[in-house]
């Protein structure tokens, strides 16, 4: 029998079936991950704010005499009497917020100092970090052999550490069919890196065994799994905490920031391995990113888990933004860019209130998105159209490209400019 595939509209509207029938609660715990969420994050919707969904969340749970669930708050439309505006027209100018940066923007390094590549990776796999790897692995594989495995092996030291990821970066740039095919001693496949640094069974011994958290702890939180204190990334915060913290130790970004997702490719089997189509990069563990727009560099990151952890409930898109801004680190005044899964009204409120300026495309969808078709720009609208309406500090933007795009401004003024290398509108 062929397999069916359920769309998203089948997916929502199976959960409310299976919530009406009474499901078990033990039964809604096997699954770690709301497939309700999940699908809606892999087609780039926000079960909070996207209208269509919100709409079907607020459908009753069950026929209860007691009537339906709470209404999730809504964002209250822009007061629009007066429809929206055109490119005649003018627009006031908001409030800008000073850039106050925490220290000054750039690169945080002693620059009477001279830096070679092996001092820039050891200021992320500090001396601290290499014992701890050390210490973790050498103890995950005494507890392997304790139970019956005889893999040969013999502890590491921060050397060899050090190289066991000097070739873990090399399988970065070079790809071969399979890790082992390094050591091959063949004319055509051979590669004389890996070979200098250490043998081929002793590296993948240490992959076999390398841990970054204490087993003992491990052992703990695995008994909390299905609980409130259950921490699905507890195996990888004792690393990830440190490069989080030199990340944010050696650089402090300028004025523009961009929150985007990033894809780690993995052939794991895990739980959190996502799967996005649309991606270079379509099997892997999903970040949420928050980058420096001039340079590129990774300020700070979050990893996402796949559940619907949302405790301010105002949506994934919300939450992922607002964790990742750390006022106290970096100051106030900066710019926000963002794509069209996380711009929201709230979003954008919030940020204008610590005093952040942002900028991103939205889908006439979400909540909080003006409704008023007055002067709206019309369907026939040629390349170049505009049009506007101004809510307090926030920009909602209509503007006619290929196709018609919205865009979401706040503390930002329009201002209507010609190409001058075109001639045209840009």
């Amino acid at each position: 029998m062929a397999k069916k595939y359920m769309s998203l509209s089948d997916v929502v509207e199976e959960i409310f079936r299976s919530e009406s029938e009474g499901e078990s609660e033990s039964g809604s715990e096997a699954e770690s991950i709301d497939s309700f969420v999940e699908d809606a994050f892999a087609l780039g919707q926000d079960v909070a704010v996207d209208m269509t969904l919100v709409r079907r969340s607020k459908r009753p749970c069950s026929p209860s005499p007691r009537g339906a669930p709470k209404k999730r708050p809504s964002e209250p439309e822009p007061e629009s009497e007066e429809g929206w505006h055109d490119m005649a027209d003018e627009d006031e100018e908001p409030h800008q917020f000073p850039f106050c940066p925490r220290r000054t923007p750039g690169v945080q390094l002693d620059f009477h100092q001279d830096y070679s590549p092996l001092d820039l990776f050891r200021l992320f796999f500090t001396k601290d970090v290499l014992k701890l790897l050390c210490d973790n692995t050498n103890g995950n594989a005494a507890r392997k052999h304790a139970l019956g495995l005889h893999t040969p092996w013999s502890d590491v030291d921060a050397e060899d550490m050090l190289q066991y990821l000097s070739i873990v970066l090399y399988l970065g740039l070079v790809k071969p069919s399979a890790a082992r095919d390094l050591w091959r001693k063949d004319r055509l496949h051979k590669h004389p890196f890996p070979c200098s640094v250490m043998p081929g069974y002793r590296y993948e011994a240490i992959g076999a065994f390398i841990h970054m958290s204490d087993t003992t702890a491990d052992a703990i939180n695995d008994q909390l799994k299905g609980q409130a204190g259950y921490d699905g990334l507890f195996r990888l915060k004792p690393l990830q905490d440190q490069i989080l913290t030199a990340c944010r130790a050696y650089y402090h970004p300028h004025r523009n920031l961009a929150i985007d997702e990033r894809m780690v490719a993995s052939k794991a089997r895990h739980g959190m391995k996502q799967y996005l189509k649309d991606k270079p990069t379509k099997w892997g563990f999903k970040l949420f990113v928050l980058a420096d727009s001039k340079t590129g560099y990774t300020c700070d990151f979050s990893v996402y888990q796949g559940k619907a952890l949302t405790p301010s409930g105002n949506g994934l898109s919300f939450d992922a933004v607002v964790n990742l801004l750390r006022v106290p680190y970096l100051g106030t005044g900066y710019h926000v860019f963002v794509d069209n899964f996380y711009t929201s009204t709230a979003l954008f409120r919030h940020l204008h209130r610590i005093h952040y300026g942002a900028c991103g495309t939205i889908r006439e969808n979400r909540i909080g998105f003006p409704k008023t078709k007055v002067n709206s720009l019309p369907k026939k609208a040629v390349r170049g159209d505009m049009r506007w309406i101004r809510d307090g500090p926030l920009l909602y933007v209509k503007w006619k490209d290929t196709r018609e795009v919205s865009v979401f401004f706040h503390s930002q003024s329009l201002q209507w400019e010609v190409s001058a290398a075109a001639g045209k509108e840009p």
